[in-house]
C-alpha cells in the first residue's frame, strides 16, 4: 500500500471511530446516564432481559422459565442505567427516613396530629421530582431565627447550634416554597414570605435537594448540575452566586 493509500485509510479509520464515540455519546445521553449515575452501575450486570433485572438489584428475577440472558450484543445499558437510578431513589428515601427519625420538626408535628392539625403540612417529607436528580424537602421552623444565610434562593451558610442545623438543612439547598407557597428566587421576597408565614406559626420551607453529591446549582439556568460542568472560580463564589461553565460565559457575553 502507498503512503497516500495508508494515509488516507487511516483517516478514515480516524473518521469511522469518532463517529462510533459520538454515537454512543448521544446514546448515553438519551439513556440518562450522567458520571455519578456510572459510578452507581459500577460492576452491576444485567442478569435477565425480560424483566430487567441487574446483578445489584433492586428487586430478583421471577420470569416463568427462569433468567433470559442476554446475548453478546446486548451490553443491558438501558436496564443498568434503570437500576442504578431506583437505587439512588431507594437511598435517597432512606435518608429521609432516618431525617425524620432525628428531627425535632417531626417530634413536633405528629404531636399536632394529635390535636387534630393539619398533618400534611407539617410532615418532613420528600416530594421526587421526575429528572432523578432532586427532591423537594419540606422542612418546618418553629417561629423564630432561621439560623441561617440566604444569597439570592441558596443556602449560603448554616449557623452553629441554630435551629436549620437543627434540622439538618445543608448548604447549597435551593428554597423554592415558603409556607406552601411558591417564592421568587429572591432573597427580600424569601425572607417577606417567610415573616408573614411565621405570623401564623411554624413555617414549612420547601428545599430542592440534590439526591446525590456531587451536583450544584447553577443561578442562571437554575438548575442543578455535576462538579465538571462548573469551573473551580465559580464554585468558590459559593451557592446563589456560582454559574454554570456555559452560563458564566454567556453572563461574560452581556447575557445576564
Amino acid at each position: 500500500m502507498s503512503r497516500a493509500a495508508a494515509s488516507k485509510a487511516s483517516k478514515e479509520e480516524g473518521k469511522a471511530n469518532r463517529a462510533l464515540k459520538d454515537e454512543q455519546k448521544a446514546r448515553e445521553k438519551s439513556l440518562g446516564l450522567t458520571g455519578e449515575i456510572k459510578k452507581v452501575i459500577g460492576e452491576d450486570v444485567l442478569l435477565c432481559t425480560s424483566c430487567g433485572v441487574t446483578q445489584m438489584g433492586p428487586g430478583v428475577c421471577e420470569c416463568k422459565g427462569g433468567k433470559v440472558r442476554p446475548g453478546p450484543d446486548n451490553d443491558g445499558l438501558p436496564e443498568l442505567v434503570a437500576a442504578a437510578k431506583a437505587r439512588i431513589a431507594a437511598g435517597a428515601a432512606e435518608k429521609m427516613k432516618e431525617a425524620q427519625k432525628d428531627s425535632a420538626a417531626v417530634a413536633k408535628a405528629r404531636e399536632k396530629r394529635k390535636e387534630g392539625r393539619e398533618a400534611e403540612a407539617n410532615d418532613l417529607t420528600a416530594e421526587f421530582q421526575g429528572d432523578d436528580i432532586e427532591i423537594v424537602q419540606n422542612v418546618e421552623f418553629p417561629v423564630g431565627k432561621l439560623g441561617m444565610e440566604i444569597e439570592t434562593n441558596c443556602i449560603s451558610k448554616v449557623t452553629d447550634g441554630g435551629q436549620a442545623q437543627e434540622l439538618k438543612v445543608q448548604v447549597g439547598w435551593v428554597i423554592s416554597k415558603v409556607g406552601g407557597e411558591v417564592v421568587e428566587p429572591n432573597k427580600k421576597a424569601i425572607a417577606k414570605a417567610a415573616m408573614s408565614a411565621m405570623k401564623k406559626g411554624p413555617c414549612v420551607f420547601g428545599f430542592r435537594v440534590p439526591i446525590t453529591e456531587g451536583y450544584h446549582h447553577c443561578k442562571a439556568c437554575n438548575k442543578f448540575l455535576e462538579t465538571e460542568n462548573f469551573d473551580e472560580e465559580q464554585l468558590s463564589s459559593g451557592p446563589g452566586v456560582q454559574m454554570c461553565s456555559p452560563c458564566a460565559e454567556f453572563a461574560d457575553m452581556g447575557d445576564f
